[in-house]
């Protein structure tokens, strides 16, 4: 339960965080990205910010990917 905890706390940072991005995603990059503490057979993130690896398979605009 205490990842949940430590993952909420984490995912209301980044949604307040209103700065804009200086670097875009190009399909067939990796980013890291925080995935978070996920339920069931979903994958985790790892480490303290809950990231793992994402491959950028289709760009949609700036903000989705």
């Amino acid at each position: 339960m205490d990842d949940f905890d430590k993952w909420n706390g984490l995912k209301k940072e980044i949604e307040a965080d209103v700065s804009e991005p200086n670097k875009f995603p190009k399909e067939g990059e990796v980013w890291m990205s925080s995935i978070g503490r996920n339920i069931g057979f979903e994958q985790n993130g790892s480490s303290d910010n809950f990231s793992r690896p994402v491959l950028v398979v289709k760009k949609f605009n700036n903000q989705m990917f």
